[in-house]
């Protein structure tokens, strides 16, 4: 292996997540890691967007906050983002809009359409290794019920 090719795989290693999972499996908020593998990222964002609309018919007070988040870090086009091309600045202001949606959306964290909007987080942001402290504190509140563990 050439140098430079040994340079390429230390950095992809170090590009990698946190958490190390194994192979053909996926962390997933609302599947099995097995299943989780199988479904594709355009259908978590259909899952994210009709959780979305579920979740501002349900609470018609979050239709406004929502439809900012879904224009900006819930589009289609995040379906394709990666972290590790992104500047220190981008994810600095990328991860102070995913702190404030899960702040927001931490008060309906026990409704299934919020669940929808967390699997994407979690599939294409990976909120809950890089926001470790932000996620587990949305779900605090629910510490009693089985989607805290989920979220642990």
């Amino acid at each position: 292996m050439t140098s430079l090719a040994q340079q390429l795989s230390a950095l992809k290693l170090k590009q990698k997540d946190e958490v190390i999972l194994p192979q053909r499996t996926k962390l997933s908020f609302l599947f099995d890691i097995k299943k989780a593998a199988n479904i594709d990222d355009q259908t978590v964002y259909f899952l994210c967007q009709q959780g979305i609309k579920d979740l501002t018919s349900q609470v018609p007070s979050l239709q406004e906050k929502l439809s900012a988040y879904a224009a900006t870090i819930l589009n289609e086009q995040s379906v394709t983002f990666y972290r590790g091309s992104q500047t220190a600045e981008d994810l600095q202001e990328l991860d102070a809009k995913l702190k404030d949606l899960l702040k927001l959306l931490s008060g309906h964290l026990i409704e299934t359409s919020t669940h929808k909007i967390i699997e994407f987080l979690v599939r294409i942001y990976e909120v809950q290794a890089h926001l470790k402290h932000d996620f587990i504190l949305a779900f605090l509140p629910y510490f009693e019920t089985t989607y805290f563990l989920r979220a642990i």
